[in-house]
């Protein structure tokens, strides 16, 4: 006898299965941090980012009392090593911009202390109990589809904004929107018609956004005491080049309105 096919996962298993799996890698890079800060800082905070974005797509299954509840504990545990993954950042960019120049920021990251350690640990904790007694079965295919069609319309009007504006804080709203395209798409691409280029472009869109966020972060460290007129004009050269890459890049991100995704596969 032939084997019986299994069913496909409800919406709501499916997310919820999503979400506790990123919750157990995330506790990994937790466990990592002692002997490799830098990169399972990295990983920690990418993988909370995986959450949050998936966690919009849950608009139905909960109240929304709930749900800021669950988005405020992944936030914590993301923005718990966030000025150690600031500092790093700043070091590196500030190394390979100021080279040439003779350039330099005189501070230097310190490493992930064990007192933020354990804060985080117990983070992880209270959000992989919570994330694990939440149920998701109200949740339908439909309601996911319309969460992600209202998220890329989103994405769509920031980068709208951050085009007439050329707002440092407009390209910061509007990275954060790419990266949960992002995250989402690469979640859902086995439904998903038609969407391998928007998962490369939405990719490689986040890195040039990432990148003027590092700039802006440089620009403000090298604000203080004074502002500093070398390391402006090599801020301002680096971004004359980011932004118009990034604004035509974005462009064929978001050719496609929303309502001519298509149905989704199940």
């Amino acid at each position: 006898m032939g084997k019986v096919a299994s069913e496909p996962p409800s919406a709501g298993e499916w997310l919820r299965g999503r979400l506790l799996l990123l919750a157990e890698q995330a506790e990994m890079s937790v466990n990592d941090l002692q002997d490799h800060p830098e990169e399972a800082l990295h990983q920690l905070r990418v993988r909370m980012k995986k959450m949050e974005a998936l966690l919009r797509l849950s608009r139905g299954a909960m109240g929304k009392k709930r749900r800021e509840k669950l988005r405020a504990e992944i936030k914590a545990v993301k923005n718990a090593g966030g000025d150690q993954r600031d500092a790093m950042v700043l070091q590196k960019l500030a190394g390979e911009l100021g080279r040439k120049q003779g350039l330099r920021l005189p501070e230097t990251p310190l490493p992930l202390e064990k007192p933020r350690m354990r804060q985080i640990k117990t983070l992880m904790t209270r959000l992989q109990k919570d994330l694990s007694a939440q149920s998701f079965e109200k949740l339908s295919w439909e309601d996911i589809q319309e969460n992600f069609e209202a998220s890329y319309r989103t994405g769509r009007r920031l980068m709208r904004e951050a085009e007439e504006t050329q707002d440092p804080e407009a390209f910061h709203q509007w990275r954060k929107r790419v990266k949960v395209l992002h995250h989402q798409t690469g979640a859902l691409e086995e439904y998903l018609p038609h969407v391998q280029k928007r998962l490369e472009r939405s990719r490689d869109l986040g890195r040039l956004l990432g990148r003027e966020q590092d700039l802006a972060l440089l620009e403000e460290a090298t604000q203080t005491p004074s502002p500093d007129r070398a390391w402006k004009r090599v801020i301002k050269a680096n971004r004359d080049k980011v932004r118009p890459q990034a604004l035509e890049l974005g462009e064929k991100v978001y050719q496609r309105p929303a309502s001519k995704f298509g149905r989704m596969r199940r």
